[in-house]
């Protein structure tokens, strides 16, 4: 008789959709223990740990407290959810520009909407007249 092969683990949505080696990156970034995220979330040591390494999915809400906790920029978030919003050299002078002009990406991008519909609208044309 032939033995069978226990089946194979799957991973759980969120650790095939978040980019968790990211997560896990940027909490020692920011010199925290997952011990002090447990502290300042109520999220428990354990549940982290599998998390960071992808055995465990958490409620969005929690989630959004880790998220709220590292303060994940908008370049950040879009990495973890493995979002292809440019190339990564674009990304890259984007974030710069950002950093040297002390604007965040979200304010960039808001003005950066604003002066495309102002140059670009029918409104604006009339309003130039």
């Amino acid at each position: 008789m032939r033995s069978r092969r226990p089946p194979r683990r799957q991973r759980p949505p969120a650790a095939r959709t978040l980019d968790l080696k990211k997560l896990a990156a940027w909490r020692l970034e920011r010199g925290l223990t997952l011990a002090q995220v447990q502290e300042l979330t109520g999220i428990p040591r354990s549940t982290l740990c599998d998390f960071e390494q992808g055995r465990t999915v958490l409620q969005l809400h929690k989630l959004l407290d880790i998220i709220r906790l590292y303060e994940l920029d908008l370049f950040e978030l879009a990495a973890l959810f493995r979002l292809k919003v440019a190339s990564p050299g674009h990304l890259r002078l984007f974030r710069s520009a950002c950093e040297q002009t002390g604007r965040s990406g979200q304010e960039a991008l808001e003005d950066l909407i604003i002066r495309f519909y102002l140059e670009n609208s029918s409104v604006a044309h009339h309003l130039k007249k």
